[in-house]
């Protein structure tokens, strides 16, 4: 599963790229610079939903050749990385995300010339399943309008998934609160609302109207659980928090100013996840790093901030990976307490995410990347280094 919000979060960012440099007055497709790798990603990326929305198109042996040609189209994009943007390549974890996108859709494409799986499947489905972690880190600095495949018109969650994909920010809203109106009783409503929660957290900011609708949510939805009420009111405490929030800081004190329990707790990935304050100081921080607002010395707080906050939110931003700022935070600030702190919970999360305990069972070069890390946050030399 690793694998697979690695290629979902490298094709959010690089589909978000590709949007930005298409004009949002142009018919849809149409060359307008320089970015034709990336907007054939995209292009081939919508082409792609029918055979992913219904598993027996995807499995229909007629339908093979096509679906390989649309994977070979969006691989065959990620050869142009040289072409982006610096500000892109600079986002932790970029190059080792296109990486594994590479040997991702290698793997499904040889699949597909023999015997596709459901899990090539599950792998090609976690490309569109959210790209709103990455498209919602910043405000885009152009729209792009695109029809929704009619193919997914009837699966309001995927549906909104897509208009997110293609920053059409405010249908993706309405989208998933629809989702959530319509969702049947006990079928977890809480989904669609989290993907919306992170719309009018990192995009809308207006706590006023996100309170309002979670309100009027409540009214509508006698029959939601007793759980999922008081998740929904959890956040509406947060909102409220926010609504009362008058206070002014740069965007890295304003991070820890709403993350200061968390931060300030002996055990971070233990202490108690205030979601809306969470998702208002990665949205801060993203924002900051793509207007190179953050200086060189508070960085590595900065990261560590940001792997501190998606290892709280799994269920908002699941292909979002933490780890990637916090070996970004480690490498970049060797022997610091910043360092150390980035260390401990990138070990904890890690020993985790593989075995759920003690970590028994992790591969070898896990074991050796966390060792690596452990000796670049204490300052030990590398054995190699001193023979």
């Amino acid at each position: 599963m690793r694998k697979i919000n690695n290629l979902q979060s490298s094709l959010g960012l690089l589909l978000a790229i590709a949007i930005q440099g298409i004009d949002a007055t142009a018919e849809p497709m149409q060359p307008v610079d320089t970015k034709g790798s990336m907007r054939n990603i995209f292009s081939a990326y919508r082409e792609l939903q029918p055979y992913l929305i219904k598993s027996e198109k995807f499995f229909d042996e007629s339908n093979r050749v096509k679906i390989e040609g649309l994977i070979n189209e969006i691989n065959n994009g990620f050869h142009s990385v040289d072409k982006i943007d610096e500000k892109f390549k600079k986002q932790p974890g970029f190059a080792t995300n296109i990486q594994l996108v590479r040997e991702t859709l290698t793997q499904v494409s040889k699949d597909m010339k023999t015997d596709p799986s459901e899990y090539d499947l599950l792998r090609l489905k976690a490309i569109s399943q959210n790209c709103l972690s990455c498209h919602s880190t910043y405000q885009p600095e152009s729209k792009f309008e695109s029809i929704v495949p009619p193919e997914i018109e009837g699966d309001l969650i995927a549906k909104a998934n897509y208009l997110a994909a293609t920053r059409q920010f405010k249908e993706a809203e309405e989208t998933y609160y629809e989702a959530a109106l319509k969702a049947a009783p006990g079928s977890q409503i809480l989904t669609p609302l989290r993907y919306w929660l992170v719309v009018e957290t990192r995009i809308n900011e207006e706590p006023v109207h996100a309170i309002n609708r979670l309100e009027s949510l409540l009214k509508a939805r006698k029959d939601i659980l007793i759980f999922e009420k008081g998740e929904i009111q959890s956040w509406l405490d947060g909102l409220n928090r926010w609504k009362r929030d008058a206070v002014t800081l740069p965007p890295l004190k304003k991070a820890e100013f709403l993350l200061r329990q968390t931060i300030n707790s002996p055990e971070p990935a233990y202490s108690r996840t205030p979601e809306v304050e969470v998702l208002r100081a990665s949205g801060i921080l993203h924002r900051a790093f793509a207007a190179n607002t953050i200086s060189a010395s508070d960085r590595g707080q900065a990261l560590y901030i940001l792997g501190l906050s998606y290892s709280k939110l799994p269920l908002f931003f699941p292909d979002e990976l933490p780890e990637f700022y916090l070996e970004s935070c480690v490498r970049e600030n060797p022997n610091t307490t910043v360092a150390r702190s980035a260390y401990s919970l990138f070990k904890e999360m890690l020993t985790l995410g593989y075995t759920g305990s003690g970590g028994t069972h992790i591969p070898g070069d896990v074991l050796a990347k966390i060792d690596e890390l452990y000796r670049i946050a204490h300052g030990i030399p590398d054995i190699k280094e001193q023979i």
